[in-house]
């Protein structure tokens, strides 16, 4: 099994391609851009039609290059480009965290949510209330979370300079039940938020592999 991981940019990309690797499953990286900030021009500055021609050439060079299935490791740009759509035009397999979230939202009705940019923010929001009209989401998008990602600044000075702490409160308020890490970078710095945020933190990776196999499994069959 050859999994093609496409992201944002080559740091996410490889965090990726590590994160399947780790699990001793073949995988090769395509970011859709040369920096996090490239990514976000591409997400919310580019007409659809643009977006959706960027990305279909990157699908059609990871199959060049043996790619059975895809993981898309980016929250915004599952949300800016219909995967499902590129799954059906290729024949394969494409996951993404949008996936993860519409499972999320058949547990829970209150959902913090915070993510790389706002691109991302909304298609996370969109997804969880069209599977669950009930369910509200709490959120925002925050680019110099991602840049301080880039930037390798500590994990514990992340959590610190961005007020993690104090987000706890609103979090109480509003009722929430977990916590979404809304972008890929953030995993980078969910143990040291774990240590300030006493609440159920969920990283989509873990369930994104979950499905990926399944599909994977079921197609081959």
């Amino acid at each position: 099994m050859n999994i093609g991981v496409i992201a944002g940019d080559p740091l996410d990309t490889q965090m990726g391609v590590d994160f399947l690797r780790e699990r001793n499953i073949n995988a090769h990286g395509y970011p859709a851009a040369y920096s996090a900030q490239e990514q976000t021009f591409i997400m919310q500055m580019m007409s659809v039609e643009e977006r959706t021609s960027v990305i279909k050439s990157i699908f059609q060079k990871a199959i060049k290059d043996g790619s059975d299935g895809f993981f898309i490791y980016c929250n915004s740009l599952s949300a800016v480009v219909d995967m499902d759509t590129m799954s059906h035009i290729f024949g394969k397999v494409v996951v993404t965290p949008l996936h993860v979230y519409k499972n999320l939202a058949k547990k829970y009705k209150r959902i913090m949510a915070i993510a790389g940019n706002n691109q991302g923010m909304a298609g996370i929001e969109r997804t969880i209330c069209m599977e669950n009209p009930d369910c509200y989401v709490v959120g925002m998008g925050c680019f110099p979370i991602v840049r301080a990602v880039e930037e390798s600044l500590p994990p514990e000075e992340i959590v610190r300079k961005f007020g993690f702490e104090n987000l706890m409160s609103l979090y109480i308020g509003a009722d929430c039940e977990c916590l979404i890490l809304g972008c890929t970078h953030f995993g980078y710095f969910q143990e040291a938020l774990e240590k300030v945020f006493p609440a159920p933190i969920i990283n989509p990776a873990e369930g994104m592999l979950e499905i990926l196999l399944e599909r994977m499994e079921r197609k081959k069959n």
